[in-house]
């Protein structure tokens, strides 16, 4: 059950920030996969295109990446955090929309394993002026 919860968690987060984004007036496109390092094409009129990574929890816990995160000017990571209340459907996550770049500092390896993650308290501390910064993907 527990695997069926993370994909989960992971496919509504990246439906929730799709729609999080139609809101805002711009053309979010969905990647398909399963391995994948891109979940949002972001199509912008007379702007450059994004590209958005969206990373969920629905607990308190760390961020895991997977590998080592893709840092482009065009590339951001959307933390999704459901605060342990993932199965309650009328309480919106908390969102950080951060650029990769600054990003980048905050990333750490589990051990020996390729594995990267992002700590939950560095987020909070670290990156709190882009907790709900959407204008982040609209600038």
């Amino acid at each position: 059950m527990a695997e069926q919860r993370g994909y989960n968690t992971n496919l509504a987060s990246e439906f929730h920030v799709m729609a999080t984004l139609a809101r805002l007036g711009l053309d979010p496109l969905l990647t398909l996969g399963n391995k994948k390092s891109v979940d949002i094409v972001l199509h912008r009129h007379g702007a450059p295109g994004l590209t958005v990574e969206v990373k969920a929890n629905a607990k308190k816990l760390d961020w895991i990446l997977g590998s080592r995160p893709l840092v482009a000017p065009t590339h951001f990571f959307v933390f999704l955090g459901y605060e342990g209340r993932f199965e309650e459907v009328t309480t919106m996550p908390r969102a950080w929309i951060v650029p990769s770049e600054r990003l980048e500092p905050l990333v750490e390896r589990a051990g020996t394993s390729r594995m990267h993650y992002v700590r939950r308290r560095r987020v909070l501390s670290e990156l709190s002026d882009c907790e709900g910064a959407w204008d982040q993907l609209t600038a």
